[in-house]
């Protein structure tokens, strides 16, 4: 286990069975700071887990038991709806020269921003359905 910051276990996987060896020796910390009843090794991924690939080791996070895995694929997919309507509704003002001649630099600069920030969440919503989409 490495942390993302940089801190590197003091000595080197030497094959899986340092990772159980880890695992089974920071697995009271993992459950803690993950708020987890309950962490172990498996070859498989359960049915209806998101997957987590850090370096060489892929996390899953069993996530059918906890959300209604339609419902939020539904709310996503009304999100992303929603952020393409509004991407839709940018663009054509940012296409439409009268309103680029008339407005001050600020506004249009403005509905830049407004739809790159509406470009990046709708990215991000794709995103999260993908990988609700594949867990399942």
């Amino acid at each position: 286990f490495q942390a993302e910051d940089g801190i590197r276990d003091r000595s080197p996987s030497r094959g899986l069975g340092d990772v159980y060896k880890r695992q089974n020796r920071h697995n009271a910390l993992i459950r803690r700071m993950a708020r987890l009843s309950s962490a172990s090794l498996s070859d498989t991924v359960p049915k209806g887990a998101v997957q987590l690939v850090h370096g060489e080791a892929t996390a899953a996070l069993p996530l059918a038991d906890v959300i209604e895995i339609d419902e939020e694929k539904a709310r996503l997919n009304t999100a992303i709806a929603k952020s393409d309507g509004e991407i839709s509704k940018l663009e054509k003002k940012l296409d439409n020269q009268q309103f680029l001649a008339k407005a001050p630099e600020q506004v249009v600069e403005e509905q830049r921003e407004r739809l790159t920030a509406s470009q990046t969440t709708r990215a991000k919503l794709a995103d999260a359905l993908e990988r609700l989409s594949a867990a399942i």
